[in-house]
Order: structure tokens, then C-alpha cells, then sequence
């Protein structure tokens, strides 16, 4: 029996059944519960607290040990009803669950959960229709010059208007779209709009893309870009692609190489919300990053807590350093921008500059 297995069967039940599903997930079949629900779940709860002890023990050799941990999810399955398939999916959302929430710990699928599961699968099967619907838009949250004022550039963020729904924020289809991929049918929407707005206002330097994991490691994600480009005369310089430390980390083999592709050409390449991460010096010089936009978090306590002072201070000092632009994101009072200017933080974008809007609605007289 394989070492992980004989662990888990070492503190389950001699009536339950553990089996591995595949990769680094595992499935325990709970039987001879109570028949009360609520005492039911109680039961798998005391089983999944024995299962997270068990892998608290380090692992490997003794002068490298490592450790692991897991995410549990849990449902009931009451009298003869719920298939097994069914039973299966629910503990797998009640899974995702318990890593959305901080990993290392047990969630119970519940009703809450059910609706929340049926509201995602109606948002990823909506998502696949909006871009021939019509219903996405991009809006465009200007970037300026501190000193001067003037619009330089914009960040292009994507909108979601549907029939029924209304206005879908972000936060409500950004992550279900890269848990079905179609972040990358969206992605390439948002790609061509930001060329050809950039083609009818020379007057922006430059416009900046959020791109994820899912669209990075596509195989023809430079062919997308440099499609997007040539079909909209636009000049790669004028474009700028943001990720997440952790995408960064993450880039290796084809997606690293797709990096260095795009900066040959002149996009530009921006680490988003920087101090967030794990990034560390070494990735900023290996990777081939032109920009970091200091997280809104940190700019949000300036200029009165000094924690918030001295991270923004370190962290536009380090770029500065590595030749790289610092870009302030969050600015909403004129105190911040104060600081920021003084600071030599050259660009910054916020509340205080305008909130997203079409690029039409964008003060560009002055860029």
C-alpha cells in the first residue's frame, strides 16, 4: 500500500474506505454514520481533524524535512439519495471551498454552498456566450504623471452586462472564468479592444492588460498579442501585460520563454500589487519585468502609519534601483500623492485620478 494511503487508513475507521482519485487527491467513504445529520457531520468533521494531525508529521530526510498539509471537503449523503457521482462533486466543491478560505482546514458542502455551486456553473455557462452576446466591455482607469497631472497611460479592465444578471463585478466571474478557461476567450477580447482603442488615441503612451496563469501558458499567446497588434497597426511598446507575483514565480519553460518573447518586442511586462506575493529580488532580476505597481494596500495608510511609509518607500527605492518604473495604485487623497511625489514615485492611478470608465469618458486633453 502505497505510504500516504497506509497513513490515513492508520487513523480512520476499521468501517471506512480510503482511495486515491488521482494526482494529490484522495477520497474517504464514511459509512455506519449516525443517523442524525447534524451528528452525521460531526462524526466526519472528528475524522477530518484525525487526518489533518496525521499530516502534521515532517516528511523526507531528517536534515531536509518538508511538510504537507490538506484541504477536506465533506458532505452527508442522507438515506438512499445522492449518487455517488453527486456526493463526490459536492465534496469537491466543499474542497475548493476550504483552500479558497485559507487551506489546511475542513469545509461542509451545505445549502449555502449548493446555491453558491449552481450560481457558478450558470456564471461559466453565461461567460462562454458574452463575447458573442455582446454583453463585455472594456473601461480604462487612467494612469498619470505625478508631477505633472497629465494622462500617460490607462489600465484596461473588463465589464460584464448581462440580461438578466445585470452588472457582473469582477469578483463574481474573474475566478470562475479561469476555473473553466474560458479566461482565455475573454483574454483575447480584452487584448484586441485595448489595440484598437489604442490605434484611435495616440495619445496614450501606453495601456496595461491583467493577464492570468491560464493565459500565459496558452501556446499561442504571443501569436495572440502580436495578431491583436498588427491587425490595429498598433506598436508594441504601447502595450503592457500585468501579472501576479506568483504568476511570475510560476513562469517556466514555454510561458517564461513567451515573457522574454514579448519584452524582444517591446511590450512591456509589470509585476501587479507588488509586496503581496512571494516575489523576491532574484525573480526581478531573472524575469524580464519592466514596471511594479505598488499594492493599494500599502499606499492606502499613507502618509500617517509608518509600516505603510516605510514598505512604499522600500519598495519604490527597490525599483529605482532595478531600473524598473513604480507605478502607485489605490491614490485617493492629495496627501497620498503629496508623499509619492516626494517620495520619486513618478506614476500613479486611483480614485483621486478617475475611477475605470469608456476611454471616451477619459480627461485626455492634457496627455
Amino acid at each position: 500500500m502505497p505510504p500516504v494511503l497506509s497513513t490515513f487508513v492508520s487513523v480512520i475507521r476499521p468501517s471506512d474506505t480510503v482511495a486515491r482519485l488521482g494526482g494529490d487527491e484522495f477520497v474517504v467513504l464514511c459509512e455506519d454514520l449516525a443517523t442524525d445529520r447534524v451528528e452525521a457531520e460531526n462524526e466526519l468533521l472528528e475524522i477530518a481533524d484525525r487526518l489533518h494531525r496525521v499530516l502534521q508529521a515532517p516528511i523526507g530526510e531528517p536534515d531536509a524535512p518538508q511538510w504537507i498539509s490538506a484541504s477536506i471537503g465533506s458532505h452527508v449523503i442522507v438515506g438512499t439519495g445522492d449518487p455517488i457521482r453527486e456526493a463526490l462533486g459536492s465534496a469537491d466543491v466543499a474542497m475548493y471551498r476550504a483552500k479558497a478560505l485559507g487551506r489546511s482546514r475542513t469545509e461542509v458542502f451545505d445549502e449555502a454552498l449548493r446555491r453558491e455551486a449552481l450560481e457558478r456553473i450558470r456564471i461559466a455557462a453565461e461567460l462562454r456566450h458574452a463575447v458573442d452576446r455582446d454583453e463585455l466591455h472594456v473601461v480604462y482607469q487612467p494612469i498619470v504623471d505625478l508631477r505633472s497631472g497629465a494622462v500617460r497611460a490607462a489600465e484596461a479592465l473588463l465589464r460584464w452586462e448581462h440580461p438578466e444578471l445585470g452588472s457582473v463585478p469582477p469578483t463574481r466571474f474573474i475566478d470562475i472564468a479561469e476555473e473553466s478557461n474560458v479566461i482565455v476567450q475573454l483574454g483575447e477580447f480584452v487584448i484586441d479592444d485595448v489595440c484598437a482603442t489604442l490605434a484611435c488615441h495616440p495619445q496614450i503612451e501606453y495601456v496595461t492588460i491583467n493577464v492570468s496563469a491560464r493565459q500565459l501558458a496558452t501556446s499561442d499567446f504571443v501569436e495572440t498579442i502580436v495578431g491583436a497588434l498588427r491587425r490595429h497597426d498598433v506598436a508594441p511598446e504601447r502595450l503592457a501585460i500585468e501579472l501576479t507575483e506568483n504568476v511570475l514565480i510560476d513562469a517556466v519553460g514555454s510561458s517564461l520563454r513567451q515573457l522574454d518573447d514579448l519584452r524582444a518586442m517591446g511590450v512591456g511586462i509589470g509585476v501587479d500589487d507588488f509586496g503581496t506575493g512571494f516575489a523576491s529580488l532574484t525573480y526581478l532580476k531573472r524575469l524580464p519585468v519592466t514596471f511594479v505597481k505598488v499594492d493599494r494596500s500599502f499606499v492606502d495608510g499613507l502618509p500617517d502609519e509608518a509600516d505603510d511609509r516605510s514598505i512604499v518607500e522600500a519598495v519604490v527605492g527597490l525599483a529605482h534601483a532595478l531600473d524598473l518604473l513604480p507605478i502607485a495604485e489605490g491614490v485617493e487623497t492629495e496627501a497620498q500623492a503629496a508623499f509619492l511625489t516626494a517620495l520619486d514615485c513618478p506614476m500613479a492611478q486611483g480614485h483621486l485620478y478617475g475611477r475605470p470608465a469608456p476611454i471616451d469618458e477619459l480627461d485626455l486633453s492634457t496627455s
